[in-house]
This record gives C-alpha cells, structure tokens and sequence, in this order.
C-alpha cells in the first residue's frame, strides 16, 4: 500500500497536467466529485481498483505504472536529449558496432 500512496497522487496530478484535465473534468468523466480527485491527489484518500483501472485506460497508461511507477520522473528522463544529442549517441553506437559498412549507413 505504501507505493500506492508514494506514486498515485503524483502521477495523478501529473498525468492530468499532461492532458489538460482538470480535476472537474476527471470526476465528471469518473463519475465523482472533484474533491474525491483532490482527495486522491493528496494521498487523503485511495481510489478503488475500478476507479485506478478507469484512470489508467484514461491517461493511456498501464494500471500498475499508474500505481508504483514515477511516472513525472520516467517523462522528464526520456526529455532530456536533444535531437543533435541523440544523433550524436546514435552515430557513435553505429560507429562502433560489429555491422558490415554498408548496413552502418
């Protein structure tokens, strides 16, 4: 339960900053009132499995990352690179690799 409390409010809060929904609207499409998101947001209250469930198909994501993943975190990681930085990581690994010349192209 300890995970659930550490990650679901901020991957909640997050996840909805992401979509442009507001609390209001996540419980209008839950079918709840916004201050049960804001209760969830700030580890007040936890939702039921079918509300965690609902969420996850909502915001496109796996039920378990929702509950035990830092999502925030795991978003900003893969942000940071930019395009000329990856080709750069990517041209070296290429570089580097067993591959004939001709496949390295």
């Amino acid at each position: 339960m300890e995970r659930i409390v550490t990650y679901l409010p901020n991957n909640l809060s997050f996840l909805r900053e992401q979509k442009k929904i507001t609390q209001t609207k996540l419980a209008d499409m839950l079918g709840c009132k916004p201050q049960t998101i804001s209760g969830w947001e700030t580890s007040y209250r936890t939702p039921d499995l079918y509300d965690i469930v609902r969420m996850s198909k909502i915001f496109g994501v796996n039920a378990d990352d929702l509950m035990c993943k830092d999502l925030e975190k795991e978003y900003y990681n893969i942000k940071k690179y930019t395009k000329k930085e990856v080709k750069e990581k990517v041209t070296h690994i290429v570089s580097n690799s067993e591959l004939e010349d001709n496949k390295k192209q």
